[in-house]
């Protein structure tokens, strides 16, 4: 049997490394993308079970990009964000689970797991 594999796109390292450890820690696999461009060749090569995305990265990018290519792949998604502005057309559209940061693993986890559940 596969273990799952849990994409993780989140550009501060030290947070990226604790949400890895989070995952691993569940029993799944973590697949960690420091931007956008890995996250996007991670679903291009081995689409994940599911995945965590940031949503404000560096130079004022959002991880739009990711989280249509999960829609497109079938693969579910949650956005982790400490942003307080949700009202992006793209958000409104793909209708995601929002976590707000920070929250606690065992928020997350609930949430990844119902996530796999659908």
């Amino acid at each position: 049997m596969d273990q799952t594999r849990v994409l993780i796109l989140e550009d501060e390292l030290l947070l990226l490394l604790d949400l890895s450890l989070m995952i691993e820690d569940a029993g799944w696999q973590s697949v960690p993308a420091g931007n956008v461009g890995t996250a996007i060749t991670i679903l291009a090569e081995h689409a994940p079970d599911v995945a965590i995305l940031n949503l404000l990265m560096p130079d004022g990018g959002t991880s739009e990009a990711a989280a249509i290519r999960c829609s497109e792949l079938g693969v579910p998604f949650l956005l982790y964000t400490g942003a307080a502005d949700l009202s992006g057309e793209w958000i409104r559209r793909l209708s995601p689970v929002i976590l707000s940061k920070p929250s606690s693993h065992e928020v997350i986890i609930s949430a990844v797991r119902k996530l796999l559940s659908r």
